[in-house]
């Protein structure tokens, strides 16, 4: 979608939903600002990102994924730049 007010922003159109990126010239501080994605297989995508060593919190030790209320996992892992995604099983796999 481009910049429509040259505000330096990025606008994706994600089916009806839109996702809006800020271009910064340095980044900012650690928050718990986050995007977050659902993942078909969530096993094996964790496995993956280890084997690549890709940067994961661990709630506990060796532990990289917590559970909600439902029962389902989530992970956060970071990307290269240092932002946080967090990375959600579907409920009721």
């Amino acid at each position: 979608m481009g910049d429509p007010g040259g505000q330096r922003l990025v606008w994706f159109g994600l089916g009806s939903k839109q996702l809006h990126l800020i271009i910064r010239d340095e980044p900012e501080p650690a928050s718990s600002r986050h995007i977050a994605a659902y993942v078909d297989d969530f096993d094996s995508f964790i496995a993956h990102l280890q084997k690549h060593d890709v940067r994961l919190e661990e709630p506990q030790p060796a532990q990289f994924w917590s559970r909600r209320a439902d029962g389902s996992r989530f992970a956060f892992c970071y990307d290269p730049d240092g932002n946080r995604i967090e990375l959600m099983e579907k409920s009721g796999t």
